[in-house]
């Protein structure tokens, strides 16, 4: 005989729906109505609560949360460990339970359409038609988390689920151009906030934000000295012009 431990998988998230079979995982699992999410065991999907026995060693876990949902750490045993994609090694039975919140949805825009943000560092491109719809929209793929199964659902172009209540640094390259080559330099967020501010996301999950960049027309200009090669000073920044 062999010696396996029982994993005990447990999630409580209110009235969301469970999984059953991780509909249709690995490949292609859909959302139908009010779930949270799926989560991996080394490999094998689970949707629901559920006990596995496995032998002594190391488990790999991953979490995906469903659009409208956000995964914020895995409790092991009473110890919180935060990163979605993570290991633990199994030697003794263990509670698992994946924990998943109801988001809040935040678009972000600007104003000219379709330039880019700047989300927790991470440059983003942002819709060219207004706020995302969910009537239809761009999916982007790019922000999938890693590993994500073939056909996971993915949120629109601009969209971000946060969790309520976390905070983010917001801004925008600057300047950046747009398709027709215009040049555009960032002023302020529709917020009132301006460039690498932080953004609170609030605990009113029921209605999304939109965030809307602002920018400003810019002018590209050339500025030089005679006789060439001097430095200059702009807004407090020491330059060196070409001679």
């Amino acid at each position: 005989v062999a010696v396996q431990y029982r994993v005990h998988i447990s999630f409580t998230n209110g009235t969301a729906t469970p999984v059953t079979g991780c509909a249709g995982a690995p490949n292609s699992p859909t959302q139908a109505g009010l779930q949270y999410g799926i989560v991996y065991f080394n490999g094998a999907c689970v949707g629901d609560s559920t006990d596995l026995f496995l032998s002594a060693g190391l488990i790999k876990l991953n979490a995906f949360p469903y659009p409208g949902w956000v995964f914020y750490g895995w409790d092991i045993n009473g110890f919180q460990v935060n990163d979605a994609l993570t290991t633990y090694n199994l030697t003794v039975p263990v509670n698992i339970t994946p924990l998943f919140s109801i988001a809040k949805r935040v678009a972000f825009v600007t104003n000219p359409p379709a330039l880019n943000v700047l989300v927790d560092r991470t440059s983003i491109q942002t819709p060219a038609t207004g706020p995302p719809s969910n009537n239809g929209c761009t999916p982007d793929y790019t922000r999938l988390p890693p590993g994500a199964p073939t056909g996971f659902p993915v949120l629109c172009v601009g969209q971000f689920d946060f969790l309520p209540g976390s905070k983010h640094q917001i801004g925008a390259p600057t300047p950046q151009q747009d398709h027709n080559g215009q040049y555009w330099v960032f002023g302020s967020f529709s917020n009132g906030q301006g460039q690498n501010s932080g953004y609170t996301a609030d605990n009113n999950t029921a209605t999304p934000d939109i965030v809307t960049a602002n920018f400003i027309q810019g002018v590209s200009t050339s500025l030089t000295t005679n006789p060439g090669g001097f430095h200059i000073t702009i807004d407090g920044n020491s330059t060196f012009p070409p001679p």
